[in-house]
């Protein structure tokens, strides 16, 4: 199979003239969601087709006949048709890979109906499966602040109580965990902890998993079978924490410290990241990664690598059989050139986006924080359509008296307020740099940012990378 980027472009060139063309007499309204979206490229040889409509299908009118998906040559790919869990979601699952590089064709036939008696079909669109797999992605991401050693601890000036964990019954290699308060609360609060390894900052550091008081006194604590990250309460009130073994996974934990589930990326996607999991109310799950592509960057930027890996942005809403109901890609919606001017867009490996939070904002919409655009995207929840894009290369805002902004923020979050706080690293502005905790009051209608607080130490400290910030009421 040829891998040329460039011949992968053609093909798509050619799908997106079919689908354009198609859409002059062809409607789509009928359906408020469509993946992979009409005319993409890159799509993942076991990725399915959903269709969704804004009501309920009727289970009746359902049969395997309706959807029909085919190669280029005209051979039809086998595959499982049903509904999501949601009854409103008509899911393709292939029973084996479409063929890389290849564009398949498909057409929903008339006969599907809503329990209104609606019609829905006919429909056909085409998609383009990626020409390569780029095996292990989260080996190309790339830290810009490679340290030695552990940046030095920053104490002067903190009005605090200072607890070292020290119990002799402690397992042997329990990290020596240490907590800094600023003003001691009063209340019953818990740190959620995890041991952390990488960029060979802790090389003697063991696996831990850890729940402690105000004080630093575990109450609970777990070695783990790989270094484990992003512990903490679900909204259903399980717990989660994400592990290198099995494959990548996020595990849920009940309230006896049971692992009773696991958590992967579907569609055919090896790798499941870190930054971001959640478990709704309605037993879904958001889980996300990064997705390499090879990619001409000569046909983007002058001095471009012909051959480059650029990563991609992707997450998922799985349905309570981990079925993919909604799935985002930044090849849909994004260009590699929205990346802010430090990505180097002559390198052998581009990350252009970096998501690193998804927040869901209501029932129709979320936002995700795509740290190397500097942006906050609101998304809506049903389509995938942007609705806005707060900072970066695309801002649609007036930021108004706040002249510096966020830098390659973390943690976007919809405050209880109806507000927006982020944790700002700040690594990339303008000297002196400092991390800070920022809450936005935004006015969606006339594209107004009013910054209500900006909280950052005395003196000031950096963050360079990762963080997090919690507002309270």
């Amino acid at each position: 199979m040829d891998a040329n980027p460039k011949r992968g472009f053609l093909v798509f060139l050619l799908c997106f003239l079919f689908v354009h063309v198609l859409g002059q007499h062809q409607e789509y309204g009928k359906l408020e969601y469509i993946s992979p979206e009409p005319g993409s490229r890159f799509v993942m040889p076991m990725n399915n087709i959903a269709l969704r409509n804004g009501e309920k299908l009727d289970p009746g009118s359902l049969n395997q006949s309706l959807l029909m998906v085919e190669n280029p040559k005209g051979h039809k790919v086998d595959g499982e048709l049903k509904l999501s869990d949601d009854e409103r979601t008509l899911i393709f699952r292939p029973k084996t890979p479409y063929p890389l590089g290849e564009t398949i064709h498909v057409e929903l036939i008339n006969g599907l109906k809503t329990i209104k008696g609606d019609e829905i079909g006919p429909l056909r669109f085409c998609f383009t499966v990626t020409p390569e797999i780029i095996e292990n992605p989260q080996n190309y991401l790339k830290n810009d602040f490679i340290f030695d050693t552990p940046p030095a601890k920053n104490k002067q000036g903190l009005n605090q109580s200072e607890t070292r964990i020290k119990d002799n019954d402690l397992p042997e290699g329990f990290p020596g965990y240490e907590v800094n308060l600023i003003s001691p609360s009063t209340m019953d609060e818990y740190y959620f902890m995890t041991s952390f390894d990488d960029w060979g900052w802790f090389p003697d550091t063991e696996p831990f998993i850890t729940i402690t008081d105000i004080y630093g006194t575990p109450v609970y604590y777990k070695k783990t079978e790989s270094f484990a990250y992003d512990l903490k309460v679900q909204p259903t009130g399980y717990l989660s924490y994400y592990s290198y073994i099995p494959g990548f996974c996020h595990k849920v934990m009940d309230s006896s410290y049971q692992i009773i589930d696991t958590y992967k990326m579907g569609n055919g996607y090896g790798y499941t990241d870190f930054h971001e999991f959640q478990l709704l109310e309605n037993g879904h799950a958001i889980v996300m990664t990064y997705d390499g592509q090879l990619y001409a960057m000569d046909t983007v930027v002058p001095g471009g690598d012909s051959n480059a890996i650029v990563m991609g942005f992707v997450f998922q809403e799985l349905d309570i059989n981990k079925e993919v109901v909604f799935q985002w890609r930044s090849w849909d919606h994004f260009l590699i050139t929205d990346a802010r001017p430090f990505v180097d867009l002559t390198d052998s490996v581009i990350d252009y986006v970096h998501g690193n939070a998804i927040e869901i904002d209501s029932d129709s919409t979320l936002l995700i924080s795509s740290r190397n655009m500097e942006e906050v995207t609101k998304i809506d929840r049903n389509t995938g359509d942007i609705i806005w894009r707060l900072g970066g290369e695309n801002n649609q805002f007036d930021f108004g008296e706040d002249t510096l902004g966020f830098s390659v923020q973390h943690d976007i979050r919809r405050l209880p307020s109806g507000h927006i706080g982020l944790f700002d690293n700040g690594s990339k502005h303008p000297d002196p740099k400092f991390s800070s905790a920022l809450e936005y009051e935004l006015d969606e209608v006339n594209m107004t940012v009013n910054q209500i607080s900006r909280f950052r130490h005395d003196p000031d400290v950096l963050g360079y990378v990762m963080g997090n910030v919690q507002c309270k009421p």
